[in-house]
This record gives C-alpha cells, structure tokens and sequence, in this order.
C-alpha cells in the first residue's frame, strides 16, 4: 500500500499528497484534478498550482446544476476534498492572485453574492458514515443538553427549544451530583459560575427564598461562605498568639517575613495593618511600630553616619539651589521694574526668552513648586494675557458693591452701624433725592414725586385730592406703563374726575408699591402746592408721597454717605 495509509479507526485513506501535487502541478491524468481527498494540511506540498484548483471549480459550477454559494467557507465545505487548500489559499490569495481569495472568486464566476444566505451544508464522506452518528450518539449521553446533537451535524443549524421547569430540575442535579459527588456544594459560583446562574435562576422560577434552600431540597448540603479575609480582628488575640510563637526564637526582621512564616495568620496580619493604617494620621502608629514594641519583629538600625551625612548633603544643596533662583527672581524682578507693565512677559516661556540664562532655574523651581504663575505675577515679572484681564474685570465687575444684592448691602451697611430708621430729621443726609426715609425693620420707604394735572375743576393750595396709581400689565409695544386716577373730593372716590396716563419709565413707576404696617403710612398721599389759571384753563401741581419697597438704590446712596466708595471706576469698565 504505496499510496494509502491506514488511519486510526483502520479505514483506507485516500492518495497521498504527494501523489495529488503532482497530478495539480503537472497537468497529467487528463490536466484534470482528482476528486479524491487530497490529504492532511501538515502534509500540504507548497507546490501546488492554485490556477488549476479555481478552474476546476469553475467546471463543477459551470453547467449550472449547482448553485453557486455565497461565501468562500461554503465553497470549501461544499467541496471537502480541496478543503484543506481553503487556509493557504485564503492566506496567500494575495500573492497568488493579487487581491483576496473572496475577490478572486467573485470575478471568476465561482462565487454569487446575491445569493440567498443558507447555514453550510456538510458533505459526509464516503469513507465515514458511521463516525458523525457516534459523535452524536456519544453527545446524547452527556446530562443537560438542550438539544438534539444529531441536528447539530446535520448541516443545518436549528433552534434549540425551550426547556420545562422539571427538566430545568433534573439537568441542574445532575450537574450537582457530577461536580459534587460527595453531596457538598462549595465554591460553587468561583469554580462552576455558569452553574451557578443557573441555580440562581431556577431558584427564582420555583419560588425559593434563596438557592440555598433550593439546593438543600435536592438533597445536598451548602454550607455558608463568607469569602475575603475578616472585616475586624481583636490585635490583642494575633500579638498574644506571636508572642507564644517566636518565644525562644529570633524573629524576623519585617512585617512580610512574618506574614510569609504565619501564612494562617495573613488574613487577620493585612486586616490588623490596615486598621491601623487608619488610624495612623491621628495616633502616628503603623502595624510595624506595634510589632517592634512588642519585640515580634527586629527594630529597624538608624542609618548609619554616611548616610545620614549623605543626606545633610543633600538637604543643603536643595537649599543652595532654592536659594539661587529666590535671587533669580529678585533679579528678575529689579530689571523688569523699568518696563511698565502691559509691556511685560505674559508667559514663562516669555520670559525665558527675556532672560535665557536663568531658564534652568526657572524650570528647576517649578519642579519644586517654588515658581508658578501665580507667584510671578504676583512678584510682577508676568501680566495678564488680554484673556485673562478680561476675565479679572469680569469678576471684578460682578464682585463690585453696585452688583451686590439687597441682603448683602444691608450687611455691609449694619456693619458700619448705619440707623435702622431715617426720615428728614434723624439721619437726613443719609437720603436720596425723592426719598423722605426708610425703615429697615418693615423693609420700606416713603417716597416723593410731583406732576401736574389741567382740565380738572379749580382747585386751591392744600387741597388734598385723592390719588390712585394702577400698573398696566400689558405687553404690547408702546403701551402705557400706567396710569393715576384723580379724585376732586378725597371722601367720595365714587366720581373719577382725572385719569392721567404714563408712558414714561421713572421712579414713579419703578417702584414697588408696599403692602403691610410702615411707620410712612400716615404720610402717604397728595395735596396741591400750587394752583393757576392759564388760557382760561385750570393748572394744579399735586405733590404725591407713596410707600415702596426697600429699594437697591436707597442702601447705596446710604452707604456712598457713610463714606463707602460705590463708583465703578475706569479699570472695571474697560
């Protein structure tokens, strides 16, 4: 048997490799290739002629009695006798071919990309009828499965069904009694996780409180787990139980050795040094102290007089060093100071452009934190970029006295010890132009405004008129803001006799009107101050007081009077 082999299960194979190179590279027996299987992929010759494999696919799809598959995998599985050309043609299609094998196929007619998708359909050999049905029937008798396995050889792909909850049950316990013969359920989540989720589930379905009952109720026991090292550990138990351990014998000389000599006590040891850890900020101790107190691990030597001279050394080198770019600076600063300073450097790298034989120093304090911007800027060797100025005037602006709102000015103005109360009085120079006071305990101030009325029936100097302000609400464009209604006798509101109407914006009708008790509320009204005739018709000035709101404006005139600055000078307006 020159050209076959024996293999394992005692079949004939087909003709050697060798034999199916020759036939594909030299052309003979009719420049056809073999149907015959061609052999093993280790044996593969390199030799092979990968033109003559692509126009014998052409030929067995040419007539058209074959569909033509979709993908290259398919054409090799459809084909099984060149399957084992399939990997280095699909690897050095490339060089074979100059573009992927996919490509080449497509452009020789082998392959139809419109072709509907189907699941690869297997060729079972001739040779080996019975191995695909022992494969499946050995797949049977595995616990568990979900599906036929013979349907999963069989060349199409099917859905697998859904299992019933008492099948869900007996796969799960035959699983148990397969990884737990001994009826004790450990790790079960660490070593068999998928198992696991599946009890986890099924607990759930059946209505368990936990899947530990679930699972005690199959008959097997679970003890409970608590897996990590403790969360606390009594320090006084672990050092009494070291002490008789190392009595009479040396101990080691650090906290890894003697966790490496007592691997039963590491759990509690890493427990015991990160409580201590803990604490460490408030009681300065450390796992390492307590042991060397206690004499459980050798006290750690002081450094001896090289290395503490070492160090000395280098203590007063960082301090020579800190100390020549502090006169950097210094100098720095004493050249800059002729230069105003929007003409400045803005950044370091400007400035080491400035002074380029002190850019080492520089870059060396700012590794050690003694040069930032900050520091600079405030030392004056930087300005502010456009941005950034832009930005300080923005914060600036908003932090500004006249930006504040009433409950920080009423602060401000308290802790200058500014009068509750102010009328024309007591405290007059403390009020605005139109005020007559304010009162800080009702939040509320009486006002004062004059206007003129005409066409009204003849009034006399004193008269007092009764006066009503009403606020439009309206919305829309050019209206009036408001509107005062006059009436002749104050006791009879009954008979309007004026109405005048607003359309200009003032304090008038700015103001917020003040509902409640206010110390003003008698002041409040109108009375005519002077009366006239012109072009026979009659003339009267009234004179109006009115309580408002605590106002903005009244708190800063108050404290501009106590001497506060509230003027928004030029640099906060630029």
């Amino acid at each position: 048997m020159d050209d076959q082999r024996m293999d394992t299960d005692g079949r004939c194979g087909h003709a050697s490799t060798d034999r199916f190179d020759s036939i594909v590279a030299d052309g003979t027996e009719g420049n056809s290739l073999s149907s015959e299987a061609p052999g093993s992929a280790e044996n593969l010759s390199s030799s092979f002629d990968p033109e003559l494999i692509l126009t014998e696919f052409q030929k067995r799809y040419e007539d058209g009695s074959r569909p033509r598959p979709r993908t290259a995998k398919l054409l090799f599985e459809e084909n099984p006798d060149f399957a084992v050309y399939y990997s280095v043609l699909n690897i050095k299609a490339r060089d074979f071919f100059g573009r992927t094998l996919g490509k080449e196929l497509v452009a020789r007619g082998i392959l139809d990309k419109g072709a509907a998708k189907r699941a690869p359909q297997i060729v079972e050999r001739p040779d080996q009828p019975d191995r695909l049905e022992e494969r499946a029937t050995k797949a049977l008798e595995s616990p568990g499965d979900a599906e036929d396995p013979r349907e999963r050889f069989s060349g199409v792909k099917t859905v697998s069904r859904k299992l019933s909850v008492e099948e869900r049950v007996k796969r799960a316990q035959a699983d148990l009694r397969k990884y737990y013969p001994n009826g004790k359920v450990t790790r079960l989540d660490a070593d068999h996780k998928k198992l696991g989720e599946r009890l986890t589930k099924l607990y759930r379905g059946l209505g368990y409180s936990s899947r530990q009952d679930m699972i005690k109720s199959f008959g097997f026991e679970m003890p409970n787990e608590k897996g990590g090292r403790p969360s606390s550990v009594n320090a006084a138990e672990i050092f009494d139980e070291l002490r008789c351990r190392y009595e009479g014998k040396s101990v080691p000389t650090s906290v890894k050795d003697l966790i490496n000599d007592n691997p039963d006590l590491s759990a509690k040891l890493k427990t015991l040094a990160n409580s201590l850890s803990r604490k460490s900020n408030a009681t300065g101790t450390s796992l390492r102290k307590e042991l060397e107190a206690r004499g459980l691990i050798e006290i750690r030597h002081v450094q001896n007089g090289a290395v503490q001279e070492e160090r000395v050394a280098r203590t007063a080198q960082r301090e020579a060093e800190a100390a020549e770019i502090r006169a950097a600076l210094d100098d720095m600063e004493k050249r800059l100071e002729a230069f105003p300073m929007q003409d400045r450097p803005s950044t370091m790298v400007d400035l080491c452009t400035w002074f380029p034989e002190y850019e080492g120093l520089i870059s060396a304090g700012r590794r050690r934190g003694i040069v930032s911007k900050r520091i600079l800027r405030d030392r004056g060797l930087l300005r502010l970029s456009k941005s950034e100025i832009a930005a300080e005037q923005k914060r600036a602006r908003l932090s500004h006295i006249r930006n504040q709102e009433l409950p920080a000015l009423l602060k401000h103005y308290e802790s200058l010890s500014g009068p509750s109360f102010a009328n024309s009085e007591h405290h007059g120079e403390l009020l605005a132009s139109g005020v007559l006071g304010y009162d800080l305990i009702t939040m509320s101030e009486l006002r004062e405004t004059m206007f003129l009325v005409e066409n009204i029936w003849p009034m006399s100097v004193g008269d007092a008129p009764a006066v009503e302000f009403v606020r439009c609400d309206s919305e829309r464009y050019m209206s009036d803001l408001g509107y005062i209604n006059v009436f002749f006798d104050a006791n009879q509101r009954d008979t309007q006799d004026l109405i005048i109407r607003i359309s200009s914006y003032d304090e008038f009708t700015a103001a917020d009107r003040f509902e409640g008790d206010t110390p003003f509320k008698t002041m409040a009204g109108a009375h005519v101050v002077s009366a006239f005739m012109f072009a026979g018709c009659p003339f009267a000035v009234l004179q109006y007081r009115f309580v408002a709101s605590l106002a903005k404006e009244t708190v800063l005139y108050a404290l501009r009077s106590l001497g506060v600055s509230v003027a928004i000078d030029g640099a906060l307006l630029e």
